[in-house]
């Protein structure tokens, strides 16, 4: 009987088997679809590949600059903002569930611009009354909202604005 067996420079060559990935190949391609944070690349790579590989591939992904967690934070700061309607608090969370420090995350969401905030507050409450029409009375209106933008994460303030303004 022959025995299939493949040497590791052949396996690393091979795209069809994951197996033969390297730590750096699977790095480089999970940040190739978007943007990671330290943390949250290193339990990707944890899945597959041991400890001392990890950090000698994410040292070196820090070192040419494709993993930057100051970077990371602001671009998704910017991104659940305006593209998904976020709040402050829910982005700040966020970016603690996906690894990045306190300090950074704090110091993100406080530089996110009051304008901007409240701006993607007024389009998500123009979005709902779009889709509600005269279907709800503004009472029963105001209400759904209040508990829709705070769940986004939005402060009281911007949330008493919002609401002031569909009166």
């Amino acid at each position: 009987m022959t025995q299939s067996w493949k040497s590791p420079r052949h396996q690393e060559g091979s795209q069809t088997s994951g197996e033969g990935k390297s730590a750096l190949a699977t790095g480089l391609r999970l940040l190739g679809l978007r943007d990671h944070s330290r943390d949250e690349l290193e339990r990707k790579l944890r899945r597959r590949y041991g400890a001392d590989e990890i950090l000698v591939v994410l040292n070196k992904l820090c070192q040419i600059g494709l993993i930057d967690d100051a970077k990371f934070a602001v671009n998704f700061a910017r991104t659940k903002l305006q593209l998904h309607r976020w709040g402050r608090q829910k982005i700040y969370f966020e970016l603690l569930k996906r690894g990045v420090s306190r300090e950074l995350s704090r110091s993100t969401t406080a530089n996110l611009p009051l304008a901007d905030q409240q701006a993607a507050a007024d389009a998500l409450v123009a979005s709902r009354q779009k889709q509600w029409g005269d279907l709800l009375p503004l009472p029963n209106q105001q209400r759904r909202l209040i508990g829709l933008l705070s769940r986004r994460g939005f402060s009281w303030p911007i949330i008493h604005q919002a609401l002031h303004r569909i009166r």
